[in-house]
């Protein structure tokens, strides 16, 4: 991501506007969304990263609106060269850390009962399908 914003930061002139819109990963993460961190999502990325890396290339925020409580951040900033880097709060390792952790043991449990569900039913007729709507 930061090698990324310093390529768009490059492009940009002061006072050009960059626009765009992230999933709400904390809020997905602390609510055990499975779909949270998968092929689409594939690195864990929050709002104080998010904000830091922004003001070390040069952007000034100018306005941030939640999509739903749980779904997506659209940011809007503008290029700004006299912008100085915000600094990232203390114990956020550790916080996202444990956040991490809780949504992989929450899956864990999950995968485990539903393993003990299936297993009880080795001596009974059953059918699993999916249905693809187009």
């Amino acid at each position: 991501p930061d090698q990324f914003l310093n390529s768009i930061s490059r492009f940009l002139k002061d006072g050009q506007n960059l626009i765009f819109s992230l999933p709400n990963m904390e809020e997905m993460l602390k609510r055990n969304y499975t779909n949270c961190l998968n092929f689409e999502h594939t690195f864990f990325i929050t709002e104080p990263y998010i904000e830091y890396l922004l003001s070390k290339q040069g952007f000034r925020q100018i306005d941030k609106k939640y999509f739903k409580e749980d779904h997506s951040i659209f940011y809007a900033y503008v290029k700004d060269s006299s912008v100085e880097t915000t600094d990232l709060p203390g114990g956020l390792y550790d916080h996202n850390k444990k956040l991490y952790l809780d949504y992989v043991d929450y899956h864990k449990q999950l995968i485990s009962e539903l393993n003990d569900r299936i297993n009880n039913l080795v001596n009974k007729k059953f059918a699993i399908w999916s249905e693809i709507i187009t």
